[in-house]
């Protein structure tokens, strides 16, 4: 069953130092509680999905960038 996620859900990576929030773009009509629902077309790193911060998998640590599937 999919989920429904919308416009500034926070997300959560485990290696992450951070916890930034959904950007939606890709439509401005659906809404949830006054929130753009997101879509499959939100899935662009660095725009709808921004850095989860510095990584904690490797020394010295990078940014932790996202890699959206689907």
């Amino acid at each position: 069953m999919s989920k429904i996620i919308t416009h500034g859900a926070t997300m959560y990576c485990s290696l992450g130092t951070e916890k930034p929030n959904l950007t939606v773009t890709s439509q401005t009509f659906r809404r949830i509680a006054d929130a753009l629902v997101g879509t499959e077309g939100d899935n662009k790193e660095m725009v709808n999905i921004p850095s989860f911060g510095v990584c904690k998998c490797s020394s010295p640590n990078p940014p932790c960038f996202p890699h959206p599937q689907g």
